[in-house]
């Protein structure tokens, strides 16, 4: 008499529960894929060489796929370089470094293959500072034409443009204009400036002289912008630079402070001759041996070479 056969136990059920689990996973739905080789299990309808289980949507099987390999990839870097492809399936250190926050470009030249490629951008991508050794050329290496650039240290009102026409003539030549971002609105507003200094450490500049252009008054855009030159200098054993002379905006030659500045000097620095159209008009003269006549008094004129309005 045969024994009943036994129930299944519990251990029975979690290896039923094994089989049905891989044959999910792996999607063995197929007899004629090969085989799988799975711990303590060998499965049909499993993946060959270079196959992964891929799903088929349109049949709900998941079927087997070749994956395609491509070469070899070799090659040895640097540290904190970045890569480049030395050829067709090797990789090697690029000319770029990071050294903390910034990329340093070792040697060689950055180039750009396109016209209107830029570096940054306007609002909130711009670089702050940019520092050259030994210029800064725009345009076909400053040719024909001009270039706009921004004045340093903030003051982003003021403006900078380098022209150099493709020619000479009347109206042509190089130049600089120094522009202000808006229309002057009352006189004695600084337009441009022309300052002459010494440079001993980076960003410390010890000035000597210049010059300067302002508004005469405010301006009507197009229509009236009067304006003025001032000249300035810096005296021995002093290193504060003074206005001196301006060319006022009538034409006129103003000395800025009153009956202090001279137009040559005793010896071997007076000017030859002035020629005056109307008069020479002085509260105190002196006229040499020609025509012999010395003096002072509250006021003189000297016309056509003749010294009136007082007697000597």
């Amino acid at each position: 008499m045969t024994s009943p056969p036994r129930p299944p136990s519990p251990r029975d059920y979690r290896r039923l529960l094994w089989v049905v689990l891989c044959l999910l996973t792996f999607g063995l739905a197929r007899a004629d894929a090969g085989t799988v080789q799975a711990p303590g299990l060998r499965l049909p309808g499993g993946c060959t060489n270079q196959q992964v289980p891929s799903f088929n949507a349109s049949t709900g099987l998941w079927n087997c796929a070749t994956v395609a390999l491509g070469g070899v990839v070799g090659g040895s870097g640097t540290t904190n370089t970045l890569t480049l492809w030395s050829s067709g399936s090797s990789l090697g250190d690029s000319l770029l470094t990071q050294s903390g926050g910034n990329i340093v470009l070792a040697s060689g030249h950055l180039l750009f293959t396109g016209a209107s490629s830029d570096i940054g951008a306007s609002g909130a991508t711009r670089p702050r500072t940019g520092y050259f050794s030994t210029s800064v050329r725009i345009g076909t290496d400053m040719g024909s034409g001009s270039a706009a650039l921004l004045s340093a240290k903030g003051n982003t009102t003021l403006t900078g443009l380098f022209v150099n026409t493709a020619s000479p003539g009347s109206t042509q030549g190089a130049g600089m204009i120094g522009a202000t971002g808006a229309t002057p609105s009352a006189a004695d507003q600084r337009l441009g400036f022309l300052l002459f200094a010494s440079n001993p450490t980076g960003a410390t500049f010890r000035f000597g002289g210049g010059v300067q252009a302002f508004s005469a008054g405010a301006w009507t855009d197009n229509s009236a912008h009067p304006a003025y030159l001032s000249f300035s200098t810096t005296p021995l054993a002093s290193t504060t630079r003074t206005e001196r002379w301006h060319i006022r905006e009538s034409g006129h030659l103003w000395a800025v402070a009153d009956n202090t500045y001279d137009i040559g000097a005793s010896g071997a620095t007076r000017p030859r001759t002035i020629y005056a159209g109307t008069s020479i008009v002085a509260p105190a003269y002196t006229v040499g041996a020609t025509p012999g006549v010395t003096g002072s008094c509250s006021s003189v004129a000297v016309v056509n070479g003749i010294v009136t309005g007082c007697t000597p």
